[in-house]
């Protein structure tokens, strides 16, 4: 059994990296920090491996391989054996340029003239070679190796770990199967850095597959992490994780930690490949203007990548997210539609996990739709119940009523809350009561819609706002049709509130409309819907800078609000507004 550990827990020494023999790069640092072993690569007899070894490690992929291929043309034909060393540490080094068909050619031919655990090296990075690219053959790459590996159980353990990683992906309906194999093969005490790896991938098969959070999974993976030191490889997941379960400050920890490793070792298309992942987990949170900063840098990043793949992939897709929450719908959708479908089924049913999301926030309900059954179609074939970066549920519903199909609805409402019950996650306790008032509406029950909307946790919901203002918006419209017009008009004002500080114009149109069809005005002393959310956070006895924090401003503009709202309150301090504040919930409570 894994060692249990007894230190407490911090996200921030949670520490990731992709794989100990390089990434997919093109090196920023200068050429002129080995021009001498430049010249000894074109011009001696013989050139150090530790001289080649060190360029790489100091991120000079491009002098690395140039170095390693100097020294294969210069090996004599008999000495096989270092030849296929030296024709790793270029295939390791073109790989880190992304240069895929380079390394695999060199991978391959390692592999065909050598035996042992050297032949299984070639075959690890032949396969994750291949996986990154695309190609096929990387789980029986995978299987050879190790058969070539079995008397190194290092090796072993990194051709398991590996196996699982790839397997998320190339055949996800195996993976359940493969991660629980691995977990028993390796012996976390002297390998944990590869056992943390398997643990992660472990922990979200057993979620995808419905089986909820793996707690104690996740903990033998972080006591592994731990153990395995800063310098070890690292599971690839953990940034991802945290963002599907709506951890940001997790997220942005551990982002922060693997930025600077990257960038450390000039890995420039890792960083944008990790930074338009952690750009989703800002968004989710109300950050939109950080989300666009690191959209754009990740397209930077990602310049000297040519062709569709994975990393490209990875961007397209937050640029669009970005811009369909920005208003620039059209781009959006154009972006996401010229993706084109992939022949790995599980990127593909996130390429239609991605695209229903895109299609819902322009409007269009036939394609989230047809998305969204196409995604399930695929899920359902490699045994996934729950897609962990999918949320596609509450959007699907709206579409379906607004498509007339109430009974799919229903269903898909079920679908929600099964997933809520097995794995509660923040974005589903926020969903759920929206989307069971939607339900509840489009059957002619608007009170009992608007009753589930009262289920909702305003301070939980507060913590992805976009959700919060949708929320809010459909609260408003039923109040609408309620005929509750001055309760309509004080919850559209907060919707519109929620996306003007988003700085979301397509939804700050359909909220003024909705107050327009209201048609009342606001009297002179009644506090905006700014000012009410944050008499409300002061009223619960927050500084100004928590309630900054809460409400998504600065300190300052609290105090200008809190200026105004004393004087249209008529009051003077904070105890008088807490006293006003709890009258008006005790007034405007529900009746039972």
């Amino acid at each position: 059994m894994p060692r249990a550990c007894s230190r407490p827990r911090t996200p921030a020494c949670w520490w990731t990296r992709r794989s100990a023999s390089g990434s997919p790069t093109r090196c920023s640092r200068p050429r002129s920090t080995e021009p001498r072993a430049r010249s000894a690569a074109a011009a001696c007899t013989s050139v150090s491996p530790t001289t080649s070894a060190r360029a790489a490690a100091r991120g000079a992929h491009e002098a690395a391989a140039e170095l390693f291929a100097g020294a294969r043309r210069l090996t004599p034909d008999g000495l096989s054996e270092e030849r296929a060393r030296r024709e790793l540490g270029q295939a390791t080094a073109l790989r880190a340029l992304g240069d895929l068909e380079g390394s695999r050619a060199l991978a391959e031919e390692a592999a065909d003239h050598t035996s042992g655990p050297l032949r299984a090296r070639a075959l690890l990075l032949l396969a994750d070679t291949a996986w990154i690219g695309g190609y096929p053959g990387s789980i029986e790459q995978l299987g050879l190796a190790l058969e070539a590996a079995r008397d190194d159980p290092a090796l072993v353990a990194q051709i398991h770990a590996k196996l699982v990683n790839v397997s998320v992906a190339l055949d996800p309906a195996g993976l359940l199967e493969r991660a629980r194999a691995a977990a028993e093969a390796i012996d976390d005490e002297r390998y944990p850095s590869p056992a943390a790896s398997v643990y992660l991938d472990l922990a979200l098969a057993e979620s995808c597959r419905g089986n909820g959070e793996q707690v104690e999974l996740l903990e033998r993976w972080r006591d592994c992490e731990e153990r395995a030191g800063p310098d070890a490889p690292r599971a690839l997941f953990a940034l991802l994780y945290f963002w599907f379960v709506d951890d940001v400050e997790a997220a942005r920890s551990r982002y922060a930690i693997e930025e600077r490793w990257y960038r450390e070792r000039g890995e420039d298309v890792w960083r944008a490949e990790r930074l338009a992942h952690f750009s989703r987990a800002e968004l989710q949170a109300g950050d939109w203007d950080a989300a666009e900063r690191d959209v754009e840098e990740a397209t930077e990043g990602m310049a000297a990548v040519e062709g569709p793949g994975p990393w490209t992939a990875a961007v397209g897709r937050a640029r669009a997210r970005v811009d369909a929450h920005r208003g620039r719908i059209e781009r959006a959708v154009a972006t996401s539609r010229a993706e084109r479908p992939g022949p790995i089924p599980w990127w593909e049913a996130l390429r239609l996990s991605h695209l229903a999301y895109i299609e819902y926030l322009a409007g269009n309900h036939a394609e989230v739709d047809r998305a969204v059954t196409g995604m399930r179609e695929l899920t359902e074939s490699f045994g996934v119940r729950d897609l962990l970066p999918d949320r596609s549920e509450p959007l699907h519903v709206e579409s379906l009523i607004a498509l007339g199909e109430l009974e799919r609805a229903r269903e898909e409402l079920a679908r929600l809350e099964e997933r809520g019950r097995t794995f509660p996650r923040l974005w589903i306790d926020v969903a759920l009561p929206r989307t069971r008032a939607l339900v509840l509406a489009a059957e002619g029950d608007v009170r009992g819609a608007l009753a589930a909307l009262e289920e909702l946790d305003l301070d939980a919901a507060a913590r992805l706002p976009f959700d919060l203002g949708l929320a809010l918006l459909a609260r408003g419209r039923l109040q609408r049709r309620a005929k509750q017009k001055r309760a309509a008009a004080e919850t559209l004002r907060g919707a519109l509130a929620v996306f003007e500080r988003l700085g979301a114009p397509a939804w700050e149109a359909q909220t003024r409309a909705e107050l327009e069809r209201v048609g009342l005005r606001r009297s002179p002393d009644e506090l905006t819907a700014t000012e009410r959310r944050v008499a409300e956070l002061a009223a619960e006895g927050l500084t100004n800078r928590e309630v900054a924090q809460r409400a998504f401003m600065s300190p300052k503009t609290v105090q200008a609000n809190l200026t105004r709202i004393y004087r249209k309150l008529g009051i003077s301090s904070r105890a008088e507004l807490g006293a006003r504040m709890a009258d008006e919930r005790r007034r405007v409570a529900p009746q039972k």
